[in-house]
């Protein structure tokens, strides 16, 4: 990947590169965090995916880098789920998922809706730390 990188900015590399040395451990790092994720019982759903993804010929290798962002999906799809429940238990109503964050707005009969989103965030935020997620939710504009 780095190499590909080099080759897409037009750059080469020497000997001590910083950013070859970060884009090194970066990879190391990532490898061992997927390694881990890929044993823990959370995530043993990704063996069905395993089998499935070597059935049509895919290598150990391809296998464990297709899997990574389908945890990551997944958990990211877990804490939507907990935050949407949270807004549509504090009276919100959620119109859109986008990307890594919902849009909402209140109820017709919510009159103050400042104050309102800031309870909503905070309750969320409780919801997901029950639920063992350790997320900071903010309102963006």
């Amino acid at each position: 990947m780095y190499k590909t990188w080099l080759r897409i900015v037009n750059r080469t590399s020497c000997g001590d590169d910083p950013i070859r040395k970060f884009a090194t451990n970066l990879a190391v790092e990532i490898r061992a965090l997927r390694h881990e994720l890929l044993k823990h019982p959370r995530f043993g759903w990704t063996a069905i995916d395993r089998e499935y993804l070597k059935s049509i010929g895919k290598s150990d290798g391809a296998i464990d880098a297709l899997l990574l962002p389908r945890i990551v999906q997944s958990c990211e799809n877990e804490v939507l789920g907990i935050i949407h429940r949270s807004f549509h238990r504090s009276q919100w109503i959620t119109c859109a998922k986008v990307f890594d964050g919902l849009i909402v707005e209140p109820y017709p009969e919510c009159i103050d809706a400042t104050s309102g989103l800031k309870q909503a965030l905070a309750d969320a935020t409780t919801a997901c730390a029950l639920q063992g997620w350790n997320d900071v939710l903010i309102e963006k504009p």
